[in-house]
């Protein structure tokens, strides 16, 4: 079994709380990284590695052309990620597919709903 690696680029600030934004591109590191891992084992591809970084950016909605919000900010993750041993392009190609699948991602991508309730 390979090594899978996570690091969120915007845990660089020193010895403060984590923010929702580290939470979240930390949570996205994880899971990109583990659902690749999870799939390439079941497939036994030859993965030795992966490495996932995240980064988190705040812009200007009118700056997004495939934005539905048009007014005010919009949150932008950047993912890169590394795969590592003797994988021939379609495979990397399917790996990366693959990354769009991690559940955070379609949470994110997805429509969310949230309902407050007062026991």
């Amino acid at each position: 079994m390979g090594q899978v690696e996570t690091k969120s680029l915007v845990l660089k600030r020193s010895a403060r709380a984590l923010d929702l934004d580290d939470m979240v591109t930390q949570v996205m590191t994880a899971c990109t990284a583990m659902t690749i891992r999870m799939y390439a084992d079941r497939k036994s591809l030859p993965l030795d590695g992966v490495g996932v970084t995240v980064s988190h950016a705040r812009l200007h909605a009118a700056d997004c052309e495939a934005c539905l919000t048009q007014e005010g900010q919009i949150s932008r993750l950047t993912r890169t990620v590394r795969l590592d041993g003797d994988l021939d392009e379609a495979t990397r190609a399917r790996l990366l597919e693959i990354a769009d699948r991690c559940p955070i991602h379609r949470t994110l991508e997805g429509d969310i709903q949230i309902v407050t309730e007062a026991p």
